[in-house]
């Protein structure tokens, strides 16, 4: 899975954010997601739209995160432990099953924290703009021989 964002709270509705359990669990449930399928979660960047979800999904379904020093500190406020997380390891092959999994350093559309990071753990919850983007990362994905 790539991204952690599944809530989807209105910007405006509530502040600050927390991961809303229900929609996780009703998204998971209608595309066959338990515990035993999914094999990884990668972020890309740590804004909260992508990041928010990230330690919800990772307890429900004991998978496994890759992203940055910031997307660990999320994690890690929010009950992860660091044997479930690695940060990347940009421009390294991972093989899952079939699949080969690149990541690869990137750039955001400007921003006003670009290459901030979140230096302690951040607990939920929390607001928008405590979910820094620290680095961003595109995801390349090959499987066989297509990619």
């Amino acid at each position: 899975m790539i991204g952690g964002f599944i809530s989807r709270p209105p910007l405006l509705k509530v502040l600050p954010f927390r991961t809303d359990a229900d929609a996780v669990n009703k998204t998971f449930k209608k595309i066959g997601i338990d515990n035993n399928k999914l094999q990884g979660l990668f972020i890309t960047h740590t804004h909260y739209d992508h990041a928010l979800d990230l330690a919800y999904i990772a307890k429900q379904t004991r998978t496994h995160v890759d992203g940055s020093g910031t997307a660990i500190n999320i994690g890690l406020g929010n009950g992860i432990s660091t044997k479930q997380m690695s940060g990347y390891e940009v421009d390294k092959a991972m093989q899952f099953g079939d699949f080969t999994v690149t990541v690869i350093q990137s750039k955001h559309s400007p921003t006003f924290d670009e290459g901030e990071k979140i230096k302690e753990p951040l607990k939920q919850p929390a607001k928008a703009i405590d979910y820094h983007e620290d680095s961003s990362y595109d995801i390349l994905i090959s499987h066989k021989a297509k990619s």
